[in-house]
This record gives C-alpha cells, sequence and structure tokens, in this order.
C-alpha cells in the first residue's frame, strides 16, 4: 500500500505527549504496517533493523504496548491502522470489479457500482476529498441574510446619565470612547457593578470624597485632583475608592 489516508488531527491528539524520539518511531511503525499491509511481527531485533532505531529497544517496546495489542498470531495489531486496510481492500474490490466492466461506466449507463470513480487508471485510495465545508451555492439560491449581531446589554448611555446627575460637578463625559466601555462593561461584567442601582449607590459614595470631588488643597505643587467617569471605572482605582482609600473625614 503505497497511499494512505492520514489523519493529522487524531494524530497530533493521541501523541501530544510524546518526545521526538517516541513520535519518530511511532511513525515508522505506522508506515511499516501501511507499506506491508501486515501487523508489526514479535520479533523486536528484526523490527529495529527494519526501522533504523539502533539501541531505541526500551522505546520501540514502550510504543508497542501503548498504541498496539499482541494478537494471537503473535503480532502487535493496531486498531486504526487494521480498519484502513479492510477499507482499501474493499475499494481496491470495487475497482477490480470496475475495471472488468471496461472501467468507468458512460454517462448514459445506470451506475451500479459502489463507487463509479473508482477504476484502474484512478486506483482507490487517491480520491480527492469534496470540499464540504465551504459548498458553493447553486445559481439562484436564495441565500439567508447574515445574522443580525446582538446588542450590548449594557446601558452604557444609562450609566453616563447617572454619572452626570449624581456626580454633577465632576467632569462630564463628552465621548463614550471604547476605552471607556471597556471600563464600564468590565465593571458590569464581573459583578463589581450589575446594574445601574449598584452605579448610581457607587456615585454616592464617591460624592462623600473631598479628594476625589477635587476638594481637596494640592500639595507639593501637584495639580488638584477630579475624579471622572473613565477613572473611577478602572479595576484598580475603583478597589481603592471601595476600600475608602479616598475617603477621609470633612
Amino acid at each position: 500500500m503505497h497511499h494512505y489516508p492520514f489523519h493529522v488531527g487524531d494524530y497530533i491528539r493521541a501523541t501530544a505527549h510524546l518526545d521526538i524520539v517516541e513520535d519518530c518511531i511511532y511513525r515508522r511503525l505506522i508506515d511499516l504496517y501501511m507499506e506491508t499491509e501486515l501487523p508489526i511481527p514479535n520479533e523486536t531485533q528484526q523490527v529495529m533493523r527494519r526501522l533504523r532505531l539502533g539501541s531505541s529497544g526500551l522505546i520501540l517496546e514502550t510504543i508497542l504496548k501503548e498504541f498496539f495489542t499482541l494478537e494471537t498470531d503473535n503480532c502487535w495489531h493496531n486498531s486504526r491502522c487494521d480498519q484502513e486496510l479492510l477499507e482499501f481492500k474493499r475499494l481496491a474490490e470495487v475497482s477490480r470489479n470496475n475495471g472488468k466492466l471496461g472501467g468507468r461506466p458512460k454517462k448514459t449507463q445506470r451506475v451500479i457500482l459502489d463507487n463509479p470513480e473508482i477504476t484502474q487508471t484512478k486506483p482507490a485510495g487517491l480520491q480527492p476529498i469534496p470540499n464540504t465545508q465551504y459548498p458553493i451555492p447553486k445559481e439562484n439560491t436564495v441565500m439567508s441574510p447574515p445574522a443580525t449581531p446582538k446588542a450590548d446589554p449594557i446601558p452604557y448611555e444609562k450609566i453616563v446619565e447617572l454619572y452626570h446627575q449624581k456626580l454633577p460637578s465632576l467632569p462630564r463625559v463628552a465621548q463614550l470612547t471604547t476605552k471607556r466601555k471597556g471600563y464600564i462593561g468590565a465593571r458590569w461584567k464581573s459583578g463589581n457593578l450589575p446594574d445601574l442601582e449598584t452605579w448610581g449607590e457607587y456615585f454616592e459614595f464617591v460624592a462623600q470624597s473631598d479628594f476625589l470631588m477635587g476638594m481637596t488643597d494640592p500639595v507639593n505643587g501637584h495639580k488638584r485632583f477630579k475624579a471622572d467617569l473613565e477613572w473611577l471605572s478602572n479595576e484598580s482605582n475603583y478597589t481603592k475608592v471601595l476600600e475608602r482609600k479616598y475617603h477621609g473625614k470633612r
């Protein structure tokens, strides 16, 4: 058997734990299995020589015990390889029967074989896999319109209105930027401020801080600080506000 299907995804999932040497030995065992169309003989030295493994006998034995089963015929069988070989032989038989009838039937002939595409000039095992993942629509087929993305459930505008209402002396929000939406959305989704009522209570708590409201005289030449919605929505700043880092006595 000179060609055989190799399922990359299945192989990677089954061998992710192997190191490079173990992986190489397993691949060579599979190639030997499919090339000879026979299970691996239970003769370690012969197999090691055939696969050019040198002194890797212990690794070979480990791979055989993990991926193969020693059957009564004193050979190591691999269920996936056996399955592929059975399918290959079935398609080969179909191909031989088709060849006896003169190759691929004409378009006007009624197809009675399993697969009329398989002929002596186009043997089994070499057939292209049809691309069914992205089917081409037929002509005049009405395509469904793309699904409308779901609206963001977070009421950004109402939160901004609540901020202006509860904290009118703080800087107003002129533009609800992507960054600001990100901060607000993070507080909403995290459960810190999951509804408008909690946002209102948070803004009322902020109003109790002279420092956050810009009522504290600056020191050491710093400018007077006054919080804004973006600053208050930031995770780090939000945590400090809750911990009363900025709530001194009035």
